[in-house]
């Protein structure tokens, strides 16, 4: 369930969508969604992913962002947390893919959890290195 403070920010956060369009913009241009996602979810660590999703956005998907991807990003963001508030752990891992989500925020998660699996096979990788070496 959602506290007043978050229903209040929800309703804030879509209205934002339709108040950055501009003209007869039927999406929002990708470089507006960038800058006010950074202003709107960075605070309070409310999207511990923001960093990377507007990294993934710029360099992978590149394109106008539909209402529908801009609303269950919040939404998404808020799955990301636990009911203190405070970064689930393995939440990407939990993720489930045939969920109501995008297909944007699909390949997102299935990007991080490919760049977390090499990173660990790096680490492992080392491990076992640094092992030889000690041998």
């Amino acid at each position: 369930s959602l506290k007043d403070g978050d229903v209040a920010f929800t309703e804030m956060y879509q209205s934002v969508y339709d108040n950055l369009r501009t003209g007869d913009e039927v999406q929002l241009q990708l470089s507006k969604a960038l800058k006010a996602w950074t202003c709107l979810l960075t605070p309070d660590n409310r999207f511990s992913l923001i960093q990377q999703w507007t990294t993934w956005c710029a360099t992978d998907f590149r394109r106008p962002v539909s209402r529908d991807l801009w609303n269950q990003l919040w939404e998404f963001a808020r799955t990301m947390k636990d009911e203190n508030n405070n970064t689930k752990t393995n939440a990407l891992a939990q993720y489930d893919q045939n969920g109501k989500y995008p297909t944007a925020i699909d390949d997102f998660v299935f990007t991080c959890l490919e760049t977390q699996r090499a990173a660990d096979r790096r680490t492992e990788a080392d491990n076992n290195a640094n092992k030889k070496n000690n041998n």
